[in-house]
């Protein structure tokens, strides 16, 4: 039964949490030994002003990765989730009760099919970008000895991306989310001296804001409908929310209506992060970055992060306890991708700019993908 079935039988290894600690921890790394070695010849030549730091990095990414879906094919789970560390443990005094109320909020990965397409497209993809990058950057004729920068930025996108797709809850995908959308700005806007640039970087960053509010809005409404269900833990873990029992709760109460709502705010930002119509205008404008940034926006990962929470959200839409209550929401979700298909090939008929034509075209098949789920 969709929205019934939620682990079982695999154990996610420790070593999975490399997939997102590594790059991580890359950021600072790079950024430091850049301050401390820019302009040198060494740093510049043989290290390619971190190039070559950010490389072996993103590969071992990719091999953790691999590991972990050999791991899950091999034991054919369905899907599975797993408490790495508690995150926040806090309580407060609950007036009406009289008593202490505790809450722990733990950080965990979830593994499933959904999963593992996305986390072997994006660490492969993220790998072969910094390998393009290596040489794009090095050979650019704006290079100012500040490359270093562009490749801290690169891996702290790239563990944003990778830990919005392990994580087990909404609430830290919408950590990794925002981290990504921070990093999206910053690479942008790396040429900041361009007034085209700089305008591109606000634009990309106000315009997913605005889907990012609403997104807000969903989960505040998600949270308050699963508390009741989430007994002191997260109540937007996937494990409190794709609980079929729960669900069943939910609509047994007459909440079917307000889980739907929360939901159509939450794809408000799908549609924002993927460029969909009316929230489509920064994808363009994206391409003022450096080349591998518009690669890492347009065919990795960024605009696929919408995409993914709307798949996310998909055991929801699909449990039997909401019997069809999402029809309406499953129409709008159409007909937007629909339109933003459509819309988005006309447009890419008549731009000049081959920089254009790819961003209306990755904007179009989006909308196909999304008419699809």
């Amino acid at each position: 039964m969709a929205g019934d079935s939620y682990a079982s039988g695999l154990v996610v290894p420790d070593y999975a949490l490399l997939i997102i600690l590594l790059p991580m921890l890359a950021f600072p790394v790079i950024l430091l030994l850049g301050r401390l070695f820019n302009g040198q010849d060494w740093w510049k030549g043989t290290m390619k002003e971190g190039g070559l730091v950010a490389l072996p990095v993103m590969a071992a990414s990719l091999v953790c990765s691999l590991m972990l879906i050999g791991r899950f094919i091999g034991e054919n789970t369905v899907s599975d989730t797993s408490t790495l560390f508690h995150w926040v443990n806090f309580g407060w005094h609950d007036a009406a009760t009289g008593s202490i109320q505790a809450m722990t909020l733990d950080f965990g990965f979830y593994v499933d099919h959904t999963t593992i397409m996305l986390l072997f497209v994006a660490s492969f993809l993220c790998l072969l970008i910094n390998i393009f990058s290596i040489g794009y950057m090095n050979t650019d004729p704006i290079n100012d000895n500040r490359n270093h920068r562009f490749y801290a930025e690169f891996v702290l996108f790239c563990s944003g991306m990778l830990g919005m797709v392990l994580s087990d809850s909404f609430l830290w995908l919408f950590i990794f989310w925002e981290l990504m959308g921070l990093c999206s700005y910053l690479l942008i806007g790396f040429y900041y001296e361009r007034p085209s640039a700089a305008y591109a970087a606000k634009k990309a960053f106000l315009t997913t804001r605005v889907g990012d509010v609403f997104l807000v809005i969903g989960l505040a409404m998600l949270w308050n409908l699963f508390q009741p269900y989430a007994a002191g833990t997260d109540a937007l873990s996937y494990a409190v929310v794709f609980d079929g029992g729960h669900l069943q709760s939910i609509a047994d109460a007459g909440k079917s209506g307000a889980l739907q709502l929360a939901l159509g705010f939450m794809f408000i930002g799908a549609v924002g992060k993927s460029a969909q119509f009316p929230l489509h205008v920064w994808l363009p404008d994206a391409m003022e970055g450096p080349t591998p940034v518009s690669a890492l926006i347009h065919a990795a990962t960024m605009v696929n992060a919408g995409l993914y929470l709307v798949a996310r959200m998909f055991p929801i839409f699909a449990a039997e306890a909401m019997h069809g209550a999402f029809t309406d929401l499953a129409f709008i979700i159409a007909l937007v991708g629909g339109i933003t298909a459509c819309m988005a090939a006309l447009i890419a008929f008549v731009q000049m700019d081959l920089k254009k034509v790819l961003a209306y075209s990755t904007m179009s098949q989006l909308a196909y993908i999304f008419t699809g789920l």
